[in-house]
């Protein structure tokens, strides 16, 4: 029998052209699944995930957290691989800024050990131990945003591929942590 994400992934398949090239990229990815274990977790991720979640990649049902922090994962691998000094932060990022956020008059956010980490990462970028920040940001539950501190330039870089404008939740909170760093 087979299991009920397989199946879904199988009909998304059908639902496409049919032709030479359908066949190709159906080859290629029989050939790169042949290559990889049916069992245990997908390595190499700060999260364990089981492998079988890989397939949900090829369906409508892979936009969440883990899977939006392994693309992070993986831009961030390639990034301190050219000897980039840009931080990729995680999922969680955005939503600690915006605790701190809730928090700011409090002085809870310069005393807290929840916000260290959020701190550290001010304090290297206007340091200069890194010169720019970038993750992503869930708008609805369903959408993504990418963010982008150019902390070297003072520019916050905001991208919708939706091209829809940019979410005020959004801009205020990013808006009131680099200010609360750079002052």
């Amino acid at each position: 029998m087979c299991p009920p994400h397989l199946r879904k992934a199988t009909s998304v398949w059908k639902r496409g052209p049919v032709g030479e090239k359908t066949d190709e990229i159906i080859q290629q990815a029989y050939d790169m699944l042949s290559c990889i274990p049916w069992c245990g977790d997908i390595q190499g991720f700060d999260h364990n995930e089981l492998l079988h979640q890989l397939a949900t990649y090829a369906s409508c049902a892979w936009l969440g957290i883990t899977h939006q922090n392994q693309i992070l994962n993986l831009f961030q691998c390639e990034l301190l691989l050219k000897g980039s000094r840009i931080e990729v932060a995680r999922m969680a990022f955005f939503t600690t800024i915006q605790e701190a956020d809730n928090c700011c008059d409090t002085g809870k956010y310069e005393e807290s050990q929840h916000f260290a980490w959020i701190r550290g990462i001010g304090e290297a970028l206007v340091s200069g131990d890194q010169d720019g920040l970038g993750t992503m940001v869930n708008i609805s539950g369903d959408h993504w945003v990418s963010i982008a501190l150019d902390f070297e330039e003072s520019l916050i870089w905001y991208d919708d591929s939706f091209r829809q404008d940019a979410v005020e939740e959004v801009t205020s909170v990013v808006d009131w942590w680099t200010f609360h760093h750079t002052g």
